[in-house]
């Protein structure tokens, strides 16, 4: 399941990837899984996780520490899931934990294994000439 962190606000993305709980403050009685509750068994795809917020960033180590989901306006977690999370950052990111504006604790778990991508030419490249 992809998800793209630089699409939306921090509130809706929370709320998307744990879920709601029914509140009466929120105006729903009606609670909502999210995509981690959703993908259990399975693999969400983090896109641009350096455009979340240090809160959210708390709240998703929290959920890669121990696994479990606990819904916007919950009290308790709801659930325990077992999801593998790939995520995806310019190249940047390293310097943000620096900066403290990136938790260095999530970089560290997310970084587990390291790639690194050329970028993506605009069309065809030219053959390249073999000397010998």
């Amino acid at each position: 399941m992809p998800v793209d962190c630089a699409a939306a606000t921090d509130g809706f993305l929370e709320a998307d990837l744990f879920g709601r709980a029914a509140t009466v403050d929120a105006g729903s009685d009606r609670e909502t899984r999210g995509l981690l509750e959703l993908a259990d068994g399975g693999t969400v795809f983090l896109d641009n996780i350096g455009a979340i917020g240090l809160a959210l960033q708390a709240r998703l180590l929290d959920f890669l520490e121990n696994g479990r989901i606990q819904r916007v306006g919950a009290d308790a977690p709801h659930t325990t899931v077992d999801v593998r999370l790939i995520s995806s950052a310019d190249p940047d990111l390293f310097a943000r934990t620096a900066a403290m504006t990136f938790s260095e604790d999530l970089y560290y778990r997310l970084n587990v294994v390291h790639l690194v991508l050329p970028t993506v030419s605009a069309g065809p490249e030219p053959p390249q000439a073999i000397s010998h």
